[in-house]
C-alpha cells in the first residue's frame, strides 16, 4: 500500500513537470512556474515522510519515477537562467582554439565567432567565470553537439544521476535505507535546475560527493583527486578541506593542492604574459573577482546586515562580506579541530554545516546554489531530521525568488519573499541546534557504551588467547624446547 501511495505521489509530480513544458517562458510565466513547482514540492514532502517512516521501498521504483520527472524537461529551452548560453559560448571558443579567459564576450576580436547564441549571453563585459575542469566538459559537449542546450541538459542530468548512485553507496556504507535517495532524486529543485536549466553544479556535486565517499571507504588518493576536480569545476568545494584533511593525511592534501595548481598555473602564466587585469573581468580569476565584489541577489543575513551598516560605512557590502568571511573562517577552524577524530557520520554533518554557513552568509543565493547541500540530506535525515526539514523547506521557498524576474527588463526583489524564504529557515536551524543539544548527551553515552563494549570484547579475546597456566587448581607443567640444541 505504501508503494502505491508513492506511485501516486510520483505521478502527481510527473504531471507538474509535464505541465511546465507548456509554459512559453519559465521566468516570464513565473507565477505559473512557481505554482507548479510548489505543487510538486507538496507531493515530494509527503513522499519524503513515507520513505523516512517506512523506508522499505523498491529502489527501481524511485529511480524509474525520477527519470520520468526529468525526461519532459529535456524538450524545454532553458529560460530560468541564461547560464547555459555562456556554457555553449565557452565550448565554442575552446573548440576554435581560443582561450575563454582571454577575452570578454563582447570583445571585437571575437566578432568572427559570433552566432545567434551570442545575443543570449548575459554580462558580456567579462570573460569566462568557470574553472578549467567544467570548461573541458563544455568543450566536449559542444564538439559532439554544437550549440545544443539539450545536449548540456542531458550531460548534466547524467552527472546528477551519477551523484544519486554515489549517495546510494554512501547510504549502504552507513547501513541506512537506500530508498532515502528519494530525498535527493525526487527533489523538484534538483530536477528543474539540472534537466531544464542544465546547471554545471551537477558536475561539482558529483565530484564532491565522490570525494566524501572515497574518503570514508579508505580510497584517500582517489578522494583527494576527486575534490581537486570539484574545485576545478567551481571553487567553493575547497570549503570541505578542513573536514577531509584528517581523512586524507598531509600528503594527500598536498596532492589535492598540486592538482589544482597544476591545472591553473598555465592559465595564470598566460594571464601574466598578456598583462590581463582581473578587475576588468578577464583572466582565469577575473569574473570570479567581479562576482565576489559585486554580485548581490536574494541574500538573507547579508541583506539585513547591509541595512544595518549603511549609516556607518561607505562600502557596506564589503563589510558585510567581511563579517560573513569571518564567521565562515571561525566555523571552518572549529570543524578542522573537531574533525580530527570524527566518526563517519560526523564527517557528513560537518560538511553540511560548512556548506550551510557559506549559504547563509553569501551575498548571492540562486536556487541552484543549494544543490550540493541537498545531496547530503539523505545521509543526515536519520539523525538530524529537523536540520534536513529546514533545508528542504528552503529548497521549496527559494523558488519564489524567480518572481523577481517577472519583468526581465526591470527585475526587483520583494522583501516579503525574503521573509518567507529565510525566517522559517532560521527558526528551523535554531530548532535543529536545540534538538542537537538535547540529543548530545544520550549520543555521547551511547558512544561511550560502544567503546566500553569494544574494550570488553578485546579484554575477553586477550583472556582467551592467554596461556592457561593453571588447570583444576594445579599448576600445569610447561615444557620448554631448546630449538638450538
Amino acid at each position: 500500500m505504501q508503494s502505491l501511495y508513492l506511485i501516486l505521489l510520483g505521478l502527481i509530480m510527473a504531471l507538474c513537470f509535464a505541465a511546465m513544458t507548456q509554459l512559453d517562458h519559465f521566468t516570464r510565466d513565473g507565477v505559473q512556474f512557481v505554482t507548479l513547482i510548489l505543487l510538486a514540492f507538496a507531493a515530494f514532502a509527503v513522499a519524503v515522510l513515507i520513505v523516512w517512516r517506512r523506508p522499505r521501498h523498491r529502489l527501481a521504483l524511485i529511480v524509474g519515477l525520477a527519470l520520468l520527472f526529468r525526461l519532459p524537461l529535456f524538450f524545454t529551452t532553458p529560460t530560468l537562467s541564461t547560464d547555459v548560453w555562456r556554457y555553449l559560448w565557452d565550448g565554442r571558443l575552446i573548440n576554435a582554439g581560443v582561450n575563454p579567459y582571454a577575452y570578454r564576450v563582447d570583445a571585437p576580436e571575437l566578432v568572427p565567432l559570433r552566432t545567434d547564441l551570442h545575443e543570449r549571453i548575459d554580462h558580456q563585459w567579462m570573460a569566462s567565470p568557470y574553472p578549467p575542469a567544467v570548461n573541458a566538459v563544455f568543450a566536449a559537449v559542444y564538439r559532439i553537439a554544437p550549440e545544443s542546450a539539450t545536449a548540456l541538459q542531458i550531460a548534466f542530468t547524467l552527472f546528477d544521476l551519477a551523484t544519486a548512485w554515489v549517495i546510494v553507496r554512501l547510504l549502504r556504507h552507513f547501513k541506512l535505507p537506500a530508498s532515502w535517495v528519494l530525498i535527493y532524486l525526487w527533489n523538484p529543485l534538483i530536477v528543474v535546475e539540472y534537466a531544464h536549466s542544465a546547471h554545471l553544479d551537477s558536475l561539482m556535486t558529483f565530484f564532491t560527493v565522490l570525494a566524501l565517499y572515497t574518503a570514508l571507504t579508505g580510497r584517500r588518493t582517489l578522494s583527494a583527486a576527486a575534490l581537486a576536480v570539484a574545485i576545478l569545476t567551481k571553487f567553493i568545494p575547497a570549503l570541505l578541506l578542513p573536514v577531509l584533511f584528517w581523512c586524507w593525511g598531509f600528503w594527500r592534501a598536498v596532492l589535492c593542492g598540486v592538482i589544482v595548481v597544476a591545472a591553473l598555473a598555465p592559465l595564470l602564466l598566460a594571464d601574466l604574459a598578456a598583462a590581463r587585469e582581473v578587475a576588468e573581468g578577464t583572466g582565469v580569476f577575473g569574473a570570479t573577482y567581479i562576482y565576489l565584489t559585486q554580485w548581490r541577489t536574494n541574500a538573507g543575513i547579508v541583506e539585513w546586515l547591509l541595512s544595518a551598516l549603511e549609516p556607518y560605512t561607505d562600502d557596506p557590502l564589503r563589510v558585510a562580506r567581511g563579517i560573513g568571511s569571518g564567521v565562515l573562517l571561525i566555523v571552518g577552524a572549529w570543524v578542522f579541530w573537531r574533525s580530527r577524530r570524527a566518526a563517519d557520520d560526523q564527517i557528513m554533518l560537518y560538511s553540511a554545516v560548512l556548506i550551510s554557513v557559506y549559504t547563509l552568509f553569501t551575498a548571492a543565493v540562486f536556487p541552484w546554489y543549494l544543490t550540493w547541500l541537498l545531496a547530503l540530506l539523505p545521509l543526515l535525515i536519520g539523525r538530524y531530521p529537523v536540520f534536513v526539514a529546514a533545508w528542504l523547506y528552503f529548497a521549496a521557498a527559494v523558488n519564489l525568488s524567480y518572481l523577481f524576474y517577472l519583468d526581465p527588463e526591470n527585475p526587483r526583489e520583494f522583501e516579503w519573499i525574503r521573509v518567507v524564504e529565510y525566517a522559517p529557515l532560521y527558526i528551523g536551524l535554531g530548532l535543529a541546534y536545540l534538538h542537537g543539544l538535547t540529543q548530545r548527551q544520550p549520543l555521547l553515552a551511547q558512544r561511550q557504551a560502544e567503546r566500553e563494549d569494544q574494550a570488553g570484547g578485546e579484554q575477553q579475546r586477550e583472556e582467551r588467547e592467554r596461556p592457561r597456566l593453571i588447570q583444576d587448581g594445579e599448576p600445569q607443567r610447561i615444557e620448554v624446547v631448546d630449538e638450538h640444541h
